[in-house]
């Protein structure tokens, strides 16, 4: 299995690199130089959903440069916040890097369902203690104690650094879109290498070794309305929130050897690069097709090392107030089976490649579940059993309530929301790691996910979406100041 990434990546070796491009290999007696500079888009679209940022050629683009951005208050709305399991990558649907001759390095696309799944595997205290202030994540849980004992636990709940009232929990100051702070609001941080694979890979880019090129950075953003922010209970879900253009930058850190730049070019005059890259698809369920669910996700002709999914709840009748800007997780979510108290789980899932199951006898078993996830990653997951698989506690039988904050328990809710609603089986994504080293036949990799009682909640119909991810291997060269890029 190849070495876990923050993002479940699957790495080529890199032996032939030379190791100024391998940040993993670089010695720390190496004399470096780092120039920051603060970009901004050279083109930002009136409708609010698309800019391009293109960078100098100077240097070596570090992996760790970032964009900032924020987003306008609402006059209609008092209190709204990021989504807690993507933070401000709900802004982003899909990423591109790519050359100014049109050359595409990584095509990412689905990014805010992709962070949603990969954001939990950072941990809770990081979440609590970094990325709340960074991007905005806060999926971070504390037991809960009652009048205020310190001995016996009833429950637990999210946790941002602040204590719980009779009213229940509310998110900073710092974290609020608010009308009555117009002037003053968030901006978040998005960092490169979590959009893009390359970069993930440890890998930056000689900039200055492009030639007539230049590297170019694609964001295409999520609509206006429903899928960039979540509002408190009181407020209205249906709202526009614009990005404020004038918060969009781009911090570039350059990379420099002082006095051999010339020389190392002309040392390195091919330059080989392995990666992979994420290839998204989505199909529509509702409670019927869900039951017996096998769907085709690409990969014909490819290398494909990882397949992953997730099923995200669509707006719904007769429960029409399941829109995605109701939820603490907005629509970033994967859920699975309603948890019911003769059966729980009964998801079946397998993989189907090349005329062969990767497992010969089909999954049902959601302990099993999480361990191919897990095994898929490399990495822990950081996530309790009630909020992956809706187990473990949560009941409509209060004596059996013992764990993730329960509802009508208004000291308990996030913002308004009750957390067991918002929160319980709403992590449930599914892995597999393909190990064979085959490639792809003409037929593709299917995929079998069948849902025995695919409902968001109690007495819930209506549709869903689910989004599922191939991880393909890629190939780069960079010789003579021309970047071609191949499936490996």
């Amino acid at each position: 299995m190849s070495d876990p990434m923050p993002m479940p990546d699957s790495r080529p070796t890199r032996d032939n690199q030379p190791s100024e491009v391998q940040l993993v290999n670089i010695s720390t007696t190496t004399n470096e130089e780092i120039e920051s500079d603060v970009l901004l888009p050279v083109v930002f679209s009136s409708d609010n959903l698309f800019c391009r940022f293109e960078l100098e050629p100077k240097g070596f683009l570090s992996p760790n440069s970032s964009i900032s951005i924020g987003v306008k208050p609402n006059s209609a709305v008092e209190r709204a916040f990021f989504p807690k399991g993507v933070g401000v990558y709900s802004l982003i649907k899909r990423a591109v890097l790519k050359t100014s001759s049109g050359r595409v390095i990584n095509d990412t696309d689905e990014v805010a369902h992709q962070l949603a799944m990969t954001s939990m595997y950072s941990s809770l205290q990081g979440n609590k203690n970094r990325e709340q202030f960074s991007t905005g994540r806060g999926l971070c849980y504390e037991m809960n104690y009652p009048n205020g004992g310190f001995t016996s636990a009833e429950s637990y709940g999210l946790s941002n650094g602040k204590e719980y009232s009779p009213t229940g929990l509310r998110c900073n100051n710092f974290e609020v879109v608010s009308k009555s702070r117009v002037d003053l609001y968030p901006t978040f941080q998005i960092n490169l290498h979590e959009l893009f694979p390359f970069l993930r890979a440890n890998q930056r880019i000689p900039l200055y070794m492009l030639g007539n090129d230049r590297l170019q950075i694609e964001l295409f953003f999520n609509p206006v309305k429903d899928a960039r922010m979540t509002v408190a209970k009181t407020n209205d879900a249906t709202v526009d929130f614009l990005i404020d253009q004038n918060s969009v930058q781009m911090i570039a850190d350059h990379i420099f050897i002082p006095g051999g730049m010339e020389s190392w070019a002309e040392d390195h005059k091919e330059i080989q690069y392995g990666y992979t890259q994420m290839v998204s698809s989505r199909h529509t369920l509702d409670t019927t097709s869900a039951v017996t669910n096998r769907r085709n996700v690409g990969g014909a002709g490819r290398l494909v090392t990882r397949v992953f999914t997730g099923v995200s709840c669509d707006k719904n009748k007769p429960d029409t107030t399941i829109v995605g800007a109701d939820q603490l997780l907005n629509k970033y979510e994967a859920v699975g089976n309603l948890r019911d108290e003769d059966k729980h789980g009964l998801i079946t899932t397998n993989v189907f490649m090349n005329e062969h199951k990767l497992f010969p006898q089909d999954v049902t078993n959601m302990a099993r579940h999480y361990h191919n996830l897990r095994d898929a990653t490399g990495r822990i997951i950081y996530t309790t059993r009630a909020v992956y698989c809706d187990e473990g506690g949560i009941s409509t039988n209060v004596a059996l309530q013992g764990l993730l904050a329960p509802e009508g328990t208004a000291s308990l809710h996030y913002e308004g929301r009750g957390q067991s609603d918002n929160l319980a089986g709403k992590q449930n994504f599914l892995g597999f790691r393909i190990n064979n080293g085959e490639r792809v036949g003409t037929k593709g990799v299917e995929l079998t996910a069948d849902f025995a009682d695919l409902r968001h909640t109690a007495g819930q119909i209506g549709t869903f979406t689910q989004y599922s991810m191939i991880e393909v291997v890629k190939s780069a060269v960079l010789m003579d100041g021309q970047l071609e890029v191949v499936y490996a």
